[in-house]
């Protein structure tokens, strides 16, 4: 009768029928469990959802719905609201954000009306799987090429759930991962969906990186740490220790040839071993003041007197791999050989020849061997020397140099060695080369007035070394000599100079010098003759005399000089003129008064109106002297 409508009706025997307002019955119910809430299995940390559904045939939205949870298996039962964890708890579906911590527990819908009675589904229960926690994570190995190698890891799965394992590799170093089955890296894997991996042979397998991938029903892969193998090896000799034949005293060095073919690890560990009664007995060599490199791919020994015979071998190993042990190498020992007599320093100049010798004596057996050699950069670069037109001997103990010139500075050392003895050195001579000398500048001949100091000066070159020396000569007589050394006095200065001075040069003319140069080693080399005109001293033998004329008629003056006998210098005449006969200037043109001659020992004046009181002089002159 849901929805059915009443309402009542009165009459009386004359009146119309009145109705009533109409009333509605509501039925509610009967409620009945339409579906069933269903058991979830769900990973710690996870949402998870429970619907139910009621039908409700009677009055719409009257259902009243309520989770229960219930934490004993249904035992006793406790209404849910939304908080936590819960939301949806009056609704046909219950949410769970996060269900760690839930495992076990129940849960119901319950539903009624106003009117009807409560009614619940049946329990559905959650199980939680995890969380899962790895306890132990697979460490680092490092092992030879060839041998077996296993990784281990563990973890927990919490409250419940069943663990499936599976190994995983990265060939680059942990950026991508795969799955390892049957047929990774050609089968060396087995055990891969255990706690324990293990690999048969680690060949090949260089920068593999390994961890253990944990999983339940529900919970989603959790990865350990990974954990790297480290492949040394394999290990090989490929070069043996070689005999040995060796100077008495001189330093020497065994040397192996090892191979590590690991593409991560290429260490090599090395023990060098001695044997001094022909191999019976060997005993490990230790670093000391005779033995360096003991744990190398190369021992030396500094020093070799008394080893003849000793025997060495080395043993190579890794951390890992097994040790390999190298062939015995023998040392045979000769010599000593001794400097008896360095080559000495020469100093020549340039153009000339010289000789350099050293002395070497053999204590032990083998034929000597002689290489001389030279250096042009101060001992930086050392050149053999070869047979020339300028060398010889350059393989015996005289070397001799035909000519030196360019070779200022060079340094001359001589290589020495027997067949079994390294090769030595005596200690460099120098050879300095002084030259060649020469001029750049030559003296050049002066003219100067007597009385007067002169210089006569050289500039000079030396492409070599050594001091140059210098001495000035004079002749009397001309450049044709004879020549004799000047020395320094109260006229001379500087006769053992590129400069030297004549304080006067009165009475010296016609005199020649030049100047001899040379180094310790060099010939005196003669500069070009230069020499010297001594001009003046000039003296007038008659002076003008004063003239009285009258004005407008013509007049002159007369003067005459000469110079001192024996001396040079040609005469220039100039006659000047003074209004107040202290400051004279030159006459230069005939002007108002007719001037003629004004060059020559007689001026002629055509004209004297004017010029009353008028002084006239002559300035008479050489090249270097003037009066």
């Amino acid at each position: 009768m849901y929805g059915r409508r009443f309402r009542a009706v009165a009459s009386a025997t004359d009146c119309n029928e009145v109705y009533s307002n109409y009333a509605i019955l509501s039925v509610e119910g009967p409620l009945s469990v339409n579906t069933q809430p269903v058991a979830v299995t769900e990973c710690s940390e996870n949402s998870t959802i429970f619907t139910a559904s009621f039908d409700n045939p009677g009055v719409v939205g009257s259902t009243i719905y309520r989770w229960q949870v219930s934490i004993d298996n249904g035992t006793s039962w406790v209404n849910l609201s939304n908080a936590g964890v819960y939301n949806g708890t009056t609704t046909t579906q219950l949410s769970i954000s996060n269900v760690a911590g839930l495992h076990g527990m129940c849960y119901r819908l319950s539903a009624r009306t106003s009117t009807c009675n409560i009614l619940y589904t049946n329990q559905a229960c959650l199980t939680v799987e995890g969380p899962i926690t790895v306890t132990a994570h697979p460490t680092d190995d490092t092992v030879c090429s060839g041998d077996v190698s296993s990784f281990t890891s563990t973890a927990t799965v919490g409250t419940a759930g069943t663990f499936a394992y599976q190994w995983q590799v990265s060939s680059d170093n942990g950026t991508n991962w795969s799955d390892i089955g049957a047929g990774t890296d050609g089968g060396v894997y087995s055990t891969f969906t255990t706690t324990t991996l293990n690999l048969s042979d680690v060949t090949g397998l260089y920068g593999r990186c390994y961890r253990l991938a944990f999983s339940t029903g529900e919970c989603n892969r959790v990865y350990s740490n990974r954990a790297c193998l480290t492949i040394e090896g394999p290990i090989a000799i490929v070069d043996q220790p070689d005999d040995i034949f060796q100077c008495s005293g001189e330093a020497v060095v065994f040397t192996i040839g090892a191979t590590n073919t690991s593409t991560q690890d290429t260490t090599v560990l090395y023990q060098w071993q001695e044997s001094t009664d022909g191999g019976i007995t060997w005993t490990d060599i230790v670093n000391d003041t005779t033995y360096n490199g003991a744990q190398t791919y190369q021992v030396s020994i500094g020093h070799t007197t008394g080893y003849d015979g000793n025997q060495y071998r080395a043993i190579i190993s890794t951390a890992t791999c097994s040790q390999d042990t190298s062939d015995a190498a023998t040392l045979s020992i000769e010599g000593p050989l001794t400097i008896l007599d360095e080559p000495d320093n020469i100093t020549e100049c340039s153009g000339s020849g010289v000789t350099f010798e050293s002395t070497i004596s053999n204590a032990g057996p083998g034929v000597l061997q002689y290489q001389w050699e030279v250096s042009v950069d101060t001992g930086v670069v050392w050149t053999s020397l070869s047979n020339d037109a300028i060398h010889s001997g350059v393989t015996t103990t005289t070397l001799s140099i035909t000519d030196v010139a360019g070779m200022g500075g060079f340094r001359f050392r001589m290589r020495y060695r027997t067949a079994n003895c390294n090769a030595e050195w005596t200690n460099y001579a120098v050879l300095t080369v002084e030259g060649p000398i020469g001029f750049a500048v030559q003296p050049a001949s002066v003219t100067e007035c007597s009385g007067s100091g002169t210089n006569f000066s050289v500039t000079t070159t030396n492409t070599g070394s050594g001091a140059i020396t210098y001495q000035w000569q004079v002749s009397p007589t001309g450049g044709g000599g004879p020549w004799f050394n000047l020395s320094n006095s109260s006229l001379i200065n500087g006769a053992a100079t590129a400069n030297l001075s004549l304080a006067n040069v009165s009475g010296w003319n016609g005199y020649c010098y030049r100047v001899n140069i040379q180094t310790s080693t060099c010939a005196a080399v003669t500069s070009d003759v230069a020499c010297l005109t001594v001009e003046g001293p000039i003296s007038f033998t008659d002076h003008p005399d004063d003239v009285t004329e009258c004005s407008g008629n013509s007049t002159s003056f007369t003067g005459a000089a000469a110079i001192a006998v024996g001396n040079a210098g040609t005469l220039t005449y100039q006659w000047q003129w003074s209004s107040d006969c202290i400051n004279y200037s030159d006459i230069v043109a005939a002007g108002a008064n007719g001037f003629a001659d004004w060059n020559t020992p007689t001026l002629t004046v055509g004209d004297v109106v004017g010029i009353n009181g008028r002084c006239f002089r002559l300035a008479v002159a050489t090249g270097h002297w003037r009066v």
